[in-house]
């Protein structure tokens, strides 16, 4: 079992409605009151440190025969692509089955999905006022288009006269491999919430992937990360314990074609909020995977097995699924089916 990271993320708030479920072969990691207040001040020191640069857009080398021009997303629905004159994605358009039509804007420092004045909600509620999105992201070089981000904090306002909405959601970047691919996700929940019948409350969730040569994530493992305060009445001290479950574990094969992102390849997998989806009670949580594998790697998967829970609250299921493709003569695929059932269409700009 993985022991627990020298770091730590905060949040205000976030929806991820699964619950950690208890595992006998989890971990207790035991820390002080003053080893935890030196990890969130660790954070606080990265994050002050990690504001954007003043470097320029580097220029773009875009030696891929075709640049994705559309795709059908499971919860934006059709997606339209537009790019400047170097190649580097600016726009997006989409549909959104929940808060409606959306512009998403894309600059180096950050991306902006701005919705109409009139939008819906998840639950059918109507929005009288505007929805705006802020992904602003710091660490790495400062530019995005670079692909190297340590953090991303997602900021919802959300009008509805005569009330608002503004959360703030913080997500990590970890690239702990060689070659410096993405390595780790850490998704922050807030404290306080859901505790076990042992008294642990999770506080974040770690989305870790492994590799192969040909830069592809052949391993997704789904992490818990658990805390609870323990006091010692005989002593009259504290502790703080740490616990990390997992009973998510995929195995993903893959063909030789070249992946529909491989123009956007290096910063597409961070625009936006697409990691969060795993714990939506609404999607499918094995297309929402192999959705994601495709612009984590190289080439296209064909082959998702392991555990995954596909339904919140219900224990890990067992999973095997296959990807079939239909090719354009540049061989990047043009549609998807899972299981034998259509979920993706693409089309491309090809040299």
């Amino acid at each position: 079992m993985k022991t627990l990271q020298n770091y730590i993320a905060i949040t205000g708030e976030q929806h991820l409605p699964k619950r950690p479920e208890k595992n006998e072969n989890a971990k207790i990691i035991t820390r002080s009151p003053l080893a935890a207040l030196l990890m969130c001040s660790l954070l606080i020191t990265l994050y002050g440190c990690g504001k954007p640069s003043d470097n320029p857009t580097p220029p773009v080398v875009n030696i891929s025969a075709c640049t994705i021009a559309s795709d059908v997303d499971q919860a934006l629905g059709l997606r339209n692509f537009e790019y400047d004159d170097k190649g580097l994605l600016t726009k997006m358009t989409g549909l959104n089955y929940y808060y409606g039509p959306f512009v998403r804007t894309i600059t180096s420092a950050k991306a902006v999905d701005a919705y109409p004045t009139s939008s819906v909600d998840g639950l059918g509620n109507h929005y009288n006022g505007t929805i705006n999105i802020t992904y602003n992201y710091t660490g790495g070089s400062g530019n995005i288009y670079d692909g190297n981000p340590e953090f991303m904090h997602q900021i919802f306002k959300g009008s509805n006269q005569p009330s608002a909405i503004i959360s703030d959601s913080l997500y990590q970047f970890k690239y702990d491999d060689a070659k410096k691919h993405l390595t780790s996700v850490l998704i922050a929940v807030p404290f306080g919430g859901y505790k076990d019948a042992n008294g642990f409350a999770l506080f974040r969730y770690e989305l870790n992937f492994t590799y192969d040569a040909n830069d592809n994530v052949t391993q997704i493992k789904i992490v818990s990360d658990l805390v609870r305060k323990v006091n010692v009445p005989q002593s009259g001290e504290s502790r703080i314990d740490y616990l990390q479950t997992s009973d998510e574990l995929l195995n993903i094969t893959y063909d030789n074609k070249p992946s529909p992102y491989t123009a956007i390849f290096k910063y597409w997998k961070f625009i936006g909020n697409d990691f969060s989806g795993f714990g939506a009670y609404n999607l499918d949580k094995v297309r929402f995977w192999a959705g994601r594998c495709a612009i984590l790697s190289k080439n296209n998967p064909v082959k998702i097995t392991g555990k995954l829970i596909t339904t919140n609250g219900a224990a890990a299921a067992d999973i095997n699924s296959t990807l079939t493709y239909q090719y354009n003569d540049k061989d990047f695929p043009i549609t998807v089916a899972l299981d034998g059932s259509g979920i993706n269409s693409f089309t491309y700009n090809c040299k």
